[in-house]
């Protein structure tokens, strides 16, 4: 408000940009959906919220629990616990997306559509350790040792390219700001998502009433996230 010409222009520009990491942030958060109350507008569930057990405790300390019973996912259709990491970042290993991914694979099936969004935490842990190094085996030894296996690794990530391939499934890996806690993930298969815009960030000018040009962006959308047995989550508690 207050301004005209290509200065308008720019803040228009501007705060659709702003309010375009609003709803990332939204989206990537652990909040809970609720009506309008006069004081604060209708909220969607944050995917953390979405891909959620009700038990597992993660970074925010406590389970998180659905208090609005008209978007409270049936306890069938919950993310199952083993799709939901909360040990230590630094604990987390090649061995836990085996355990992701075949309980997602035993729930639903094959599919070829799963993507992790990553913070720059969890990102530069997968880059750093997986494909590199791999765990002791107790009670099994080392019969041959190939200089071979970087080459023919199935497991990308720390070689440039993100993408992770295993026996029950493979995602492509993607760096998202605005996560809500450090090392956080969302595992989503992209054949349950979308976006259900009603407004997007659409731009209205408001009459003239001195001191400049003055208007308002606004944006009224949620998004469908399919069965919650088909996502996944990395939480880590530390």
């Amino acid at each position: 408000a207050g301004v005209t010409g290509s200065k308008y222009n720019w803040q228009v520009t501007k705060k659709i940009k702003d309010q375009k990491r609003d709803i990332e942030s939204e989206l990537v958060s652990d909040q809970d959906s609720q009506d309008d109350n006069g004081i604060v507008g209708s909220k969607f569930m944050g995917l953390g919220r979405v891909i959620n057990d009700t038990t597992s405790v993660g970074a925010g300390g406590s389970a998180l629990t659905f208090g609005d019973a008209q978007t409270a996912i049936p306890a069938t259709f919950r993310t199952p616990t083993a799709q939901i990491y909360t040990g230590a970042l630094a604990s987390l290993g090649e061995p836990d997306f085996i355990t992701i991914l075949k309980s997602r694979y035993d729930n639903l099936g094959a599919t070829t559509e799963l993507s992790l969004f990553a913070d720059s935490a969890l990102k530069s842990h997968i880059s750093e350790f997986f494909g590199k190094y791999k765990p002791n085996k107790d009670g099994f030894v080392v019969v041959v040792r190939s200089m071979t296996e970087t080459i023919d690794s199935r497991k990308f990530p720390a070689y440039g390219i993100d993408l992770y391939e295993g026996d029950f499934g493979t995602f492509d890996i993607t760096l998202v700001p605005f996560m809500p806690y450090t090392g956080r993930g969302y595992g989503l298969n992209m054949e349950y998502m979308s976006m259900r815009p009603l407004m997007y960030c659409d731009h209205t000018e408001l009459p003239y009433q001195g001191g400049g040009i003055s208007g308002l962006i606004d944006s009224i959308l949620g998004y469908e996230f399919g069965d919650p047995r088909g996502h996944f989550k990395i939480d880590p508690a530390s």
